[in-house]
């Protein structure tokens, strides 16, 4: 028995990202670090091809209540990766 389905070739780029921070809990003053990198996802009909996404990417950081924490840009490095470092507040919603 045989089906008649056709698959038509496509195309999708898609970012996948994959951030974290150095440990899982902060206390108010102290600096928070942040990493992450993007890679591009190309999708050629079957084929997924992950390169390193390039480019600045602008990022909002909010507390548990969200109230807003850390507004800004970052540069991506030649792989995809990026770094973000700020002090917390003396008075954070924790």
């Amino acid at each position: 028995m045989s089906v008649g389905i056709e698959t038509y070739a496509s195309e999708l780029n898609v970012y996948v990202w994959h951030v974290f921070n150095d440990r899982g809990l902060y206390k108010p003053k102290e600096e928070v670090h942040i990493k992450g990198y993007v890679r591009l996802l190309k999708v050629k009909g079957e084929a997924k091809l992950p390169t390193y996404a390039h480019g600045t990417i602008d990022y909002t950081i909010y507390d548990p209540r969200g109230q807003q924490l850390q507004q800004s840009k970052v540069e991506l490095n030649d792989y995809g990766a990026f770094d973000i470092k700020f002090t917390l507040p003396d008075n954070v919603n924790l």
